[in-house]
């Protein structure tokens, strides 16, 4: 039993709002209050703070497209195409974040202001950064990899005499 209400315990039924007496009849409750929850000021903060963290993802990726997109415009060979597109690809990923992440902000600051007591949690967004990072970095590396295979074997950096001289 949930509460007594005349004596008699409430039951709840398959219906979350509704609390079914065990004599047959049915009252309605009510879930979330009606009135502004109260936000504190720091709420404010955090929700900025999130939001840095999300564009300072985005410029994560977005160096990551940016060194694929230069070393691909510099590289002879079929791979310079191939990374200058996963540059393209990356360095759109990073703008689609910093929308969504904008998108995010806006909301939460109207769900504040608004005295909302619900709609801050966000599921989708830590998985589609987390996948976004996981492509740009696997991206990296498999195109170095294949753009260079015996760089690991050649020795770019010989010694002479009082010199340091870096093959080519």
């Amino acid at each position: 039993s949930i509460s007594l209400e005349d004596g008699y315990p409430l039951k709840k039924t398959n219906d979350s709002s509704t609390l079914k007496k065990r004599k047959g009849t049915e009252k309605k409750v009510k879930i979330a209050p009606k009135t502004p929850a109260r936000v504190e000021p720091k709420s404010y903060f955090a929700n900025e703070r999130t939001f840095i963290q999300w564009i300072s993802a985005a410029l994560l990726l977005l160096t990551i497209s940016s060194v694929l997109m230069g070393y691909g415009s510099n590289s002879p060979g079929g791979t310079s195409s191939a990374m200058f597109g996963a540059g393209m690809k990356i360095c759109c990923g990073a703008v689609v974040i910093v929308l969504y992440a904008t998108f995010v902000y806006f909301r939460r600051i109207h769900l504040l202001s608004n005295g909302k007591p619900y709609g801050y949690v966000d599921f989708a967004g830590p998985v589609i950064l987390a996948v976004a990072v996981a492509v740009g970095v696997s991206a990296m590396l498999v195109t170095f990899v294949q753009s260079s295979p015996n760089r690991s074997r050649q020795q770019l950096l010989y010694q002479e005499a009082g010199k340091c001289v870096m093959q080519s």
